[in-house]
């Protein structure tokens, strides 16, 4: 056999102590090295290719329920998108007398040049909220700017949650 020239001083020792050896020796070591290959290929490519087919087959109810899921759901958007589109809400114009009529009489509401400043003295934080969500849906405005403070030892007789006081600017919206 003959060997590279930058490995002949490198593999030359063992070349010749593998020669050295009888045939029944180099058999041996055949055997023993052809072991500990399959070893070393089992321990690193066998076992762990083993170890994740049988996490994967245990993940497969799971998935196969997520999958299904998601064609029920990709059936109920087909369904909602055949659906003609909603109609929008008819608006009315905001003005004082409605909006004074929503938040009610301890409420103060001063139309300004771009909508309405409202001041309510004392509600519950839930209330304020409701009747702004109202406002803004039924008469298209929009909360441009809120002052938010507890009333101190005031609680709202609606929920028996701390009482608040409100300050807020509500404009006409220009969208429709």
């Amino acid at each position: 056999m003959k060997l590279p020239q930058s490995l002949t001083p490198i593999l030359a020792p063992l070349l010749a102590r593998w020669q050295a050896l009888g045939a029944g020796s180099q058999r041996v070591l055949r055997i023993g090295g052809a072991a500990l290959l399959a070893a070393v290929l089992l321990a690193n490519v066998w076992l762990p290719a083993a170890r994740s087919r049988a996490a994967l087959t245990t993940r497969i109810p799971e998935l196969t329920a997520q999958l299904a899921e998601m064609r029920a759901q990709a059936s109920e958007l087909a369904t909602l998108q055949k659906l003609p589109p909603a109609a929008t809400p008819t608006r009315t114009p905001a003005d004082t007398n409605a909006l004074q009529a929503l938040f009610g009489s301890s409420a103060k509401v001063t139309p300004t040049p771009r909508g309405f400043q409202v001041v309510i003295p004392t509600t519950s934080y839930p209330r304020w909220w409701d009747k702004t969500s109202e406002a803004i849906s039924r008469h298209g405005l929009t909360l441009h700017e809120a002052a938010i403070t507890r009333v101190p030892g005031a609680a709202s007789a609606a929920n028996d949650s701390a009482a608040v006081a409100v300050d807020m600017q509500l404009q006409v919206s220009t969208s429709p």
